[in-house]
């Protein structure tokens, strides 16, 4: 597989962030892009998803956040989502520009 076939298979995905805020002892495993995160029974799991291309963001908030705890937590989940959006427009540009650069090389060759 090369590079271009590469991007091609994975173009879902490098549109969409997934951030997740955990209140409580988590347990995160795994590799990047397939990390398996355990709550414990008892937290409060914030999560959100950013679908760039086709403007959707999702976001589960647990029950009993208006408390002053969690509120203060959710500003953050919430700060968090704000930079994910700026995140995957920064690695669209630079995915862009690095297929461009390949398009430049396969040329020259």
């Amino acid at each position: 597989m090369n590079f271009f076939d590469d991007i091609k298979n994975h173009m879902q995905e490098m549109v969409k962030l997934r951030i997740t805020t955990v209140v409580g002892e988590t347990k995160i495993d795994g590799e990047v892009g397939k990390l398996n995160v355990t709550a414990p029974d008892n937290g409060k799991v914030f999560h959100s998803t950013i679908n760039l291309i086709e403007g959707d963001i999702y976001t589960g908030v647990p029950e009993g956040y208006n408390s002053a705890e969690l509120s203060a937590i959710y500003e953050m989940h919430k700060a968090n989502v704000e930079n994910g959006q700026q995140i995957i427009k920064d690695n669209i540009d630079t995915l862009r520009a690095l297929v461009e650069l390949a398009i430049e090389v396969k040329n020259k060759s």
